[in-house]
């Protein structure tokens, strides 16, 4: 009969899943880290800053002005019972005009902050690879890793 093959259960953190190193001091991690992004990439930054307000602010309108709809709409339309809804619907553009702003918003703050990671972790690998290319084979001969 054929061997079964040996099957190797791979936990959620991978096979590495040893103890993460603590970071001393992750304040200084970060303002260094946005330093660098902000570096390189500050105009998209502050638009994306830009983005998740609009945002916000598109989405608390729909929120806020779900009540105005509901007490100065729906409900004199259901007392009085007429079928004029063109007050109504302009409420309802409104409020989606609201939500479509919002979601437009996010998918640009998406699409910015995707293409800002990308860009970052690209700089930092090109820099790091730049910078290896300048050391000695003596280092390497002596360090096994890192």
């Amino acid at each position: 009969m054929a061997q079964q093959a040996k099957v190797v259960k791979v936990g959620p953190g991978g096979r590495n899943n040893g103890p993460r190193p603590k970071v001393e001091n992750p304040g200084k991690v970060f303002k260094r880290i946005l330093g660098y992004v902000m570096n390189q990439y500050k105009a998209q930054v502050i638009i994306v800053l830009c983005c998740i307000l609009l945002a916000v602010f598109a989405q608390l309108q729909g929120v806020m002005f779900s009540q105005t709809l509901i007490d100065g709409y729906i409900l004199p339309l259901l007392r009085s019972g007429g079928t004029d809804f063109s007050g109504l619907a302009a409420a309802i553009l409104r409020v989606a005009s609201f939500y479509c702003i919002g979601i437009a918003a996010i998918f640009v703050q998406n699409r910015l902050m995707a293409r800002i990671t990308q860009g970052t972790l690209k700089n930092l690998r090109d820099e790091m690879f730049t910078h290896m290319q300048t050391l000695p084979i003596k280092y390497f001969d002596t360090h096994a890793h890192g």
